[in-house]
């Protein structure tokens, strides 16, 4: 078939119109991929002294919808040997909406507006003694990380989902295991002392299944179904609980068990900035309490047993309790 003047002037146009949009494609795929890494690299080695570095194994966008997706990304400490604590971070995927695509590729500048982060897994690596008063489970020092991290990424909307994190310490009995967490906070701006301001947030929602933690005491033991803690109700919730202290040559064996837990607390920032548990109501649905009486050491003194609660708080104190259907055991 023969093509008229006319027919091939517009049929090099289309192809024109094609190969400009297939090399731009190409240029800002290149320019978005390299940018990102590149920025964030840069951010990583900026802020952590060069003593990080940060990589991913794919990434993929979307012009129209403003988002990137980074696949295979990792996080590693240069060196292991001569910091008091490092950090490995291992994420299958990472969800980006940003805001500008003019900021990223004109000005290095990654402004986003929503993330999620699917099944991050951390191991903290802390080789630091640890008094006895210090062993417990740093919660304060976790929140300030993670306050860290929430003014380096500012985004409006931050989501985890199925999360895992291992905690060890050099001179710890057993390594701390939390996995099947997940976590949102939106609208961060800045951790305070604010009660309606929790984490610095409008909202923050986090939960976690199925779990057993041995505290870095080696000793003490947490196991639930599920804990889950809404910022707008400003409640906890606990399912089917067990708490145990192993006996020790000088201290007797406990054990608390419940279907339920639930409280709220009259200064939730208090938990997280001085580790203190200022409850104002704790219900309890059918615990049983187990308990040795007082048990005589070698040296014939009298110990008195030990709180678990207190490997994790400096400070409890309860307003209100109710307990429903419990039982009281003493062995010994």
């Amino acid at each position: 078939m023969q093509l008229s003047p006319r027919q091939k002037k517009w049929l090099k146009i289309l192809l024109i119109i094609v190969l400009i949009r297939i090399v731009t494609g190409g240029v800002l795929y290149y320019l978005v991929e390299y940018k990102v890494v590149n920025i964030v690299q840069y951010f990583v080695s900026k802020e952590s002294g060069g003593t990080y570095k940060f990589d991913a194994k794919d990434i993929d966008f979307s012009l129209w919808k403003k988002s990137i997706v980074m696949r295979g990304v990792k996080l590693a400490g240069k060196d292991t040997l001569h910091t008091s604590t490092h950090y490995d971070v291992s994420i299958p995927r990472v969800y980006l909406s940003i805001q500008s695509w003019r900021q990223l590729i004109l000005h290095k500048k990654l402004l986003v507006d929503s993330l999620s982060v699917i099944s991050p897994a951390l191991l903290v690596h802390d080789h630091t003694a640890r008094s006895r008063r210090q062993e417990g489970f740093q919660l304060t020092s976790i929140v300030e990380h993670l306050k860290q991290t929430l003014q380096y990424v500012n985004a409006r909307v931050v989501r985890l989902q199925d999360g895992s994190l291992v905690y060890s310490n050099a001179h710890s009995a057993a390594p701390l295991r939390i996995d099947h967490f997940n976590f949102s906070i939106l609208n961060f701006s800045k951790v305070t002392n604010a009660d309606n301001h929790i984490l610095g947030s409008d909202d923050v929602d986090f939960s976690f299944d199925n779990q057993h933690w041995i505290l870095p005491d080696g000793r003490n033991t947490i196991s639930f179904k599920r804990l889950h803690f809404s910022g707008k109700q400003q409640l906890f919730e606990l399912d089917s609980c067990l708490i145990t202290s192993a006996a020790t040559e000088n201290k007797g064996a406990m054990s608390l068990q419940a279907d339920k837990f639930y409280f709220n607390a009259r200064h939730l920032p208090a938990i997280y900035m001085r580790q203190q548990l200022l409850i104002d109501t704790l219900v309890c649905i059918r615990p049983v309490l187990q308990l040795p009486g007082r048990k005589i050491s070698t040296k014939g003194k009298k110990i008195i047993l030990d709180s678990i609660p207190n490997t994790m708080f400096k400070r409890m104190n309860f307003k209100y309790i109710a307990v429903k259907d419990g039982e009281l055991l003493l062995k010994g």
